[in-house]
């Protein structure tokens, strides 16, 4: 896969640029942040068009446009939930120095890197790097479908991994694999990739549940 152009945006007068996060990232970052777009006020209102259904996640840059909403919704976060969420945002994002790009992000201090930059930059800026990976979880989509029971089904109660990983990992974890583990973290998947292929193994187990049941009773009525 070839490298992608970092996106340049804009805050006030001031352009910045960010990278891409893996697949692994933000999906971890959007499951930090899901309360926060849940509770920021108007959110799911703005967003809802005619039809009730979600429009672009442009508009949803308009409803936090004034920046408060972000501060009280990032407050409701534990520290280690923001520092990881702000942290990664940052550490790929530059802004334009004159003629030059330049970090905003000091890892080490785990502070902007720029003294002009204040907290409200460094919420629009996290807003920005995750904004396609919010419309994923959020305002995406996906397959929809009425889940059929295996005819022969049994009851137990399937393990789960940590941390909703059961869904990441799914394409890792298919047969055959739809991707590798590697490629969830080196940064050639985003989450909207991940979310393809969930979709897609959904519907494979799906039509094989049907399939299967459909043979069944086919074969009892020959009985």
């Amino acid at each position: 896969m070839s490298p992608t152009a970092p996106t340049r945006f804009t805050i006030g007068a001031d352009t910045f640029r960010h990278g891409r996060l893996s697949a692994a990232v933000e999906f971890h970052c959007v499951r930090r942040v899901a309360p926060v777009v849940k509770n920021v006020g108007g959110l799911v209102t703005a967003l809802a068009d005619a039809d009730g259904e979600a429009s672009s996640a442009e508009r949803v840059a308009e409803v936090i446009k004034g920046g408060a909403p972000l501060f009280h919704a990032f407050a409701e976060l534990s520290e280690a939930d923001s520092d990881y969420v702000i942290g990664h945002c940052m550490a790929v994002t530059e802004a334009l120095d004159g003629e030059e790009w330049v970090p905003v992000w000091d890892p080490e201090a785990r502070a902007p890197a720029l003294d002009s930059l204040r907290m409200i930059h460094v919420l629009r800026i996290s807003y920005a790097v995750l904004r396609d990976a919010i419309s994923v979880f959020f305002f995406r989509r996906g397959i929809e479908f009425d889940r059929t029971r295996a005819s022969a089904a049994v009851s137990y109660e399937p393990v789960r991994l940590p941390d909703d990983l059961d869904w990441l990992m799914w394409p890792v974890m298919a047969d055959p694999p739809m991707c590798t583990y590697r490629e969830l973290h080196d940064g050639t998947l985003r989450l909207a990739d991940v979310a393809q292929m969930v979709d897609a193994l959904s519907a494979r187990d799906e039509n094989r549940r049907r399939a299967q049941n459909a043979a069944e009773a086919a074969a009892r009525g020959r009985a």
